[in-house]
């Protein structure tokens, strides 16, 4: 990656404290219907970032190449090691506090785990998709209990119950993208389509990303389709629909063929996620300078520097009552987000590569530029 590419990288998590000043400034002018700021419902707005922290992969190789972080109370930082059998716990500064679990299968330890999950409480989830297991942390990430969990865990509502966003091959489950789940990680309800149907040949289409919305509310989208749904996970009915109008978004229902380095990438959203006032997406595009590669038609492979090269994100900031753009931002470095945390997350390469790398954290947020 160029020294030039590296600075745009850095350049991007850094937020100045006189555009926090000018965005607290300008607060007070918020629309009525939701806190969206009144002036980025005429497009006058762009999208800055609020650094959170950072993390080391040092030594390298702790950490997984998809990235998911959450926050705890103290502001530390935690995300699933590489080996996916324990929850790495960092400090403020962005060095490594504290490993929690090993692999087995007893208590406090892990199999196969992808991410944690906050909880209100200041408590958190990891769930042991190979054991089918949840273990729930307290403040600290130390282990509180254990409970059978067989469905995944994606979301936590305020109301003590979760959302499992993936599809239950049993019959009268089968077919429906989202389940309400109890405080016992048991189905409630399943909703998400009007028909229930399921094609394993199209996973853009038939797959949900969630994020959770006020009031308990969980919004929805298909990742090949630029269209936000609000659902009551209660009722089961959906209650908004917004088809985002997008000149760069082009709906794909199936992968590209193969996925090889010579197709070009379609779009793709990777997450989606609900400020209170805001809904936010991130969008994996094809890099403007993308080009098919010479030689045969082989598969693209995941290598973090040449999934940079292919891609660029766009990250959108929506009016969730219009489904109005309130701005957007192309972003060249690869970039992360995690729904339940709302935490946005990039790598910045150290010089000697022997040190690892740096994971820059940050909070995407609208700015209200000077009038």
């Amino acid at each position: 990656m160029t020294n030039a590419r590296v600075s745009r990288m850095s350049a991007t998590v850094l937020f100045s404290t006189a555009a926090i000043a000018l965005a607290l400034s300008a607060a007070s002018a918020v629309d009525a219907r939701q806190g969206v700021p009144a002036h980025c419902l005429t497009g006058g707005c762009t999208i800055g970032f609020s650094r959170v922290g950072s993390v080391r992969d040092a030594p390298p190789n702790q950490l997984l190449d998809v990235l998911s972080l959450v926050r705890g109370p103290k502001g530390e930082l935690a995300t699933i090691a590489r080996t996916f059998d324990r929850v790495l716990v960092f400090g403020t500064n962005g060095t490594l506090l504290k490993s929690v679990g090993e692999k087995g299968t007893q208590r406090g330890q892990f199999m196969r785990v992808n991410k944690v999950i906050p909880i209100p409480g200041n408590q958190f989830i990891v769930r042991d998709f190979q054991l089918g297991i949840a273990t729930v942390l307290d403040a600290s990430f130390a282990v509180l209990r254990t409970a059978a969990a067989p469905h995944s865990i994606d979301l936590a509502l305020g109301s003590g119950q979760y959302i499992s966003a993936q599809h239950i091959r049993t019959p009268g489950l089968v077919g429906y993208p989202m389940h309400l789940l109890d405080d016992k990680f048991a189905v409630v309800r399943s909703f998400g389509a009007d028909t229930p149907e399921y094609r394993s040949d199209m996973p853009r289409l038939m797959n949900r990303l969630v994020a959770a919305g006020p009031n308990n509310m969980v919004w929805a989208a298909a990742p090949g389709r630029y269209t936000f749904e609000e659902w009551d996970p209660r009722s089961g009915q959906r209650t908004r629909s917004l088809a985002v109008k997008s000149s760069w978004f082009v709906q794909s229902l199936r992968s590209a063929p193969l996925e090889n380095v010579r197709v070009r990438p379609s779009s793709l959203i990777e997450s989606i996620w609900h400020d209170g006032a805001t809904l936010w997406s991130l969008s994996r595009v094809a890099d403007a300078a993308w080009a098919p590669r010479p030689g045969p038609p082989t598969e693209r492979p995941f290598e973090v520097a040449q999934y940079d090269r292919t891609f660029d994100w766009v990250l959108e900031a929506i009016d969730p009552s219009t489904g109005r753009v309130l701005a957007s931002r192309r972003l060249s470095e690869a970039h992360w987000a995690d729904a339940a945390s709302q935490l946005l997350s990039t790598r910045v390469p150290s010089a000697n590569p022997a040190e690892g790398y740096t994971v820059h954290v940050v909070i995407a947020r609208l700015e209200v530029p000077s009038l």
